[in-house]
């Protein structure tokens, strides 16, 4: 949806048989929402009346889908760049101080909420 906390997390079950779960980051922001706002665009092109709370959830979605991108991706390359450290133990001590700031950014950005985010 367009609405509730920025990020997610998920358990995953461990890699190659591992025991316990691992924790995944993700935004918050389902595709799905895109798919409707492009579909309301649609039907109002056509002519087609749609009620007015689901053009509203539309124009939301409309206008925290870069941000809602760029989150995405962000997570991403720092998932994969703590995997990447993750597996050269002599380099996490070098990036340790790095790491611990974007974990600070991203405990921050915890609290926030989806409609919060202003353009």
């Amino acid at each position: 949806g367009v609405s509730g906390r920025i990020f997610a997390i998920t358990g995953q079950r461990g890699r190659s048989g591992g025991s316990g779960n691992l924790l995944k980051l993700s935004v918050n922001f389902l595709p799905d929402i895109i798919t409707l706002a492009k579909e309301v665009r649609n039907l109002k092109w056509l002519g087609f009346r749609v009620p007015l709370t689901i053009v509203n959830k539309a124009h939301q979605a409309n206008q925290l889908y870069p941000f809602a991108i760029s989150l995405i991706e962000s997570v991403r390359t720092y998932s994969r760049t703590c995997e990447r450290v993750e597996e050269r133990p002599a380099v996490a001590m070098l990036v340790a101080r790095l790491k611990k700031g974007v974990q600070d950014l991203i405990t921050g950005g915890c609290a926030t909420r989806l409609g919060v985010i202003q353009a």
